[in-house]
């Protein structure tokens, strides 16, 4: 599997100028310029018509996530108001055996439930803001990217910034089920 993100800003100009047509991705793009409205983002899905588009607001402006039709865009985001322990937002989703795609938002001052998995890793990439992954008893600001191995014990915060990341889950047959999400430690930790 291809582990990228999108986040050239000499590609972005060239969607947004329209000089950059039939875009094949296999993950997310996130738009998050302030060059970017509605009218753009019809005129970009129909420039590239295997796209769609949503718009979303948080607390650090407007972001256009674009992707494939094979990912969903839930109506509420996934996450939201679901009454789960974690207050963040997932604005896009592709779930296929042991490859599960998301595209994750934290407003600033929030954070994931503290949790870990038996089978499934976790890789974080950063798009958009600052946020910490807490791994076990580490603190590690997201810049690059981050592996999070089954049985690490792991939260992600956000503190003044809000956080726009990609999370690829691999390992897990069932990749976007919740059955690989334990919330209380194994008696390993």
């Amino acid at each position: 599997m291809r582990l990228s993100v999108i986040r050239n800003l000499d590609i972005e100009r060239r969607i947004i100028d329209g000089t950059e047509s039939n875009l094949s991705l296999g993950e997310p793009l996130v738009i998050t310029s302030a060059e970017i409205n509605d009218e753009i983002a019809d005129r970009i899905v129909k420039d590239n018509p295997n796209l769609t588009w949503r718009q979303y607001k948080f607390d650090g402006g407007i972001c256009y996530v674009f992707c494939d039709k094979s990912f969903d865009f839930p109506k509420i985001p996934y996450g939201s108001g679901s009454g789960t322990r974690s207050q963040a937002r997932y604005l896009a989703r592709r779930g296929r055996p042991f490859e599960g795609l998301l595209v994750q938002i934290l407003d600033s001052g929030s954070h994931t439930s503290a949790h870990e998995h038996h089978r499934q890793i976790e890789v974080y990439f950063p798009l958009e803001g600052d946020c910490i992954v807490h791994v076990d008893d580490e603190n590690h600001p997201l810049k690059n990217h981050i592996i999070v191995q089954p049985h690490e014990w792991h939260q992600v915060t956000t503190d003044k910034m809000p956080s726009l990341a990609f999370i690829a889950m691999l390992g897990n047959e069932d990749s976007l089920s919740q059955d690989d999400h334990h919330h209380t430690r194994c008696p390993d930790h």
